[in-house]
């Protein structure tokens, strides 16, 4: 409304207006009351969301350096399984010959035992049986202790 507009209208025409307009910005106010009430309640949630959403990334974080342990020890593990395995496979070839070494000393037992009993007197000198005898015991129990000690490995290896 222009000024002139204004001047033509009356006390009551203004004072209607006037009482318009008051209820208009009472109304105006309270829905700005409304908006900034919501406004606050947007900010305080967004405050929380983001002190959820650092609470979250510290958790990560935290995560991560564990996953990270995690990792070298896995690491670290296979490393030493891997040098575990590799020791076995020595200790098992190093087994097979000791097996084939125990054969041959079965086989050379086999044939002194043979030699022994059935080679005339000669053979061995003056030995007398007893003196037979105590070397086949001899040869017998160093046959036993080289048994002994392929089992010990062998079971070792397992």
């Amino acid at each position: 409304m222009t000024e002139k507009e204004l001047h033509r209208l009356g006390r009551h025409d203004l004072l209607e207006l006037l009482l318009t307009q008051s209820r208009e910005v009472a109304q105006q106010k309270s829905v700005m009351e409304e908006l900034t009430e919501n406004l606050n309640q947007e900010r305080a949630l967004t405050e929380r969301l983001k002190d959820r959403l650092n609470d979250k990334d510290e958790t990560i974080e935290h995560l991560k350096h564990r996953l990270d342990d995690k990792d070298e020890n896995l690491n670290r593990m296979k490393a030493e399984a891997e040098a575990l395995r590799a020791e076995m496979e020595s200790m098992r070839e190093r087994l097979s010959d000791k097996d084939l070494a125990l054969d041959i000393a079965r086989a050379r037992l086999d044939c002194m035992e043979l030699n022994i009993f059935d080679a005339p007197a000669t053979a061995y000198g003056d030995r007398t049986e007893e003196e037979k005898e105590a070397r086949l015991l001899y040869l017998r129990e160093l046959l036993q202790k080289s048994k002994a000690a392929a089992d010990r490995l062998r079971k070792a290896t397992e």
